[in-house]
């Protein structure tokens, strides 16, 4: 949004931002409302829509955030956190306590030749989009993908207090009758206040890190091959 300030130094995009989320929050159009900023003039903003039911989930920077605006969001994601996708790791099978899952090499560099095209959306989301092609390359070139970050170790996930005890208290403060805690509530847990993020820590599946980390048992209960995964402290 552009907001010509009538007065030098005024913070006037952040009041119209502001009041385009109150519109936004009484409409009833939305269930959820992203803040990326590590401005911590939004934590009163941020509390005010939670107060209105509706999920807030806040982007920033680490070092820029005050911790006041992590806290009054539901999620609250680091920037610096994100990292490339890695590849999906095999489920285990069903019935089995699961293993720690080995780290999948890095792809090998592919080559590509020939024309490309890229696709620009146009002013109007309603019309068509525009293909322009690109000149045709006139010899081959060698690009290399950009290689998903490694696998944290089971010594390096130990090392990291702040994880463990992240991981360790959604387990233990949310157990069933059973003894064990739904998968999903401790990802729900860790996802807030801030998220912790699994890319971090090169894996793309919270399942995968916690056996990683050799604290934990997790099982499937049911038969079917992607039923429910639950967990408890070893």
């Amino acid at each position: 949004m552009q907001v010509f300030a009538a007065v030098k130094g005024k913070n006037a995009a952040d009041l119209a931002l502001t009041i385009d989320a109150m519109d936004l929050l009484h409409s009833g159009s939305v269930d959820a409302i992203c803040i990326a900023s590590s401005d911590s003039d939004f934590t009163r903003l941020a509390e005010r829509i939670r107060e209105g039911g509706l999920t807030v989930h806040g982007f920033g920077e680490k070092k820029k955030t005050n911790p006041g605006l992590p806290a009054a969001c539901d999620t609250f994601v680091y920037v610096e956190t994100l990292a490339a996708d890695t590849p999906p790791t095999p489920t285990a099978k069903p019935d089995q306590a699961l293993v720690p899952a080995q780290a999948a090499p890095p792809p090998h560099p592919h080559r590509t030749s020939g024309a490309t095209g890229t696709s620009m959306p146009s002013a109007d989301a309603g019309t068509p989009q525009i293909t322009v092609a690109a000149p045709q390359a006139k010899k081959k070139t060698q690009t290399a993908p950009v290689a998903p970050p490694t696998r944290a170790t089971t010594a390096e996930l130990r090392a990291d207090t702040a994880l463990i005890s992240r991981l360790r208290e959604a387990v233990t403060t949310n157990t069933g009758p059973d003894g064990w805690t739904h998968l999903s509530i401790v990802g729900l847990a860790i996802r807030k206040h801030p998220a912790v993020v699994l890319r971090t820590y090169g894996y793309t599946r919270l399942t995968d890190l916690m056996v990683a980390t050799d604290l934990f048992e997790l099982q499937r209960h049911s038969r079917g091959k992607s039923g429910p995964v639950h967990a408890r402290v070893k």
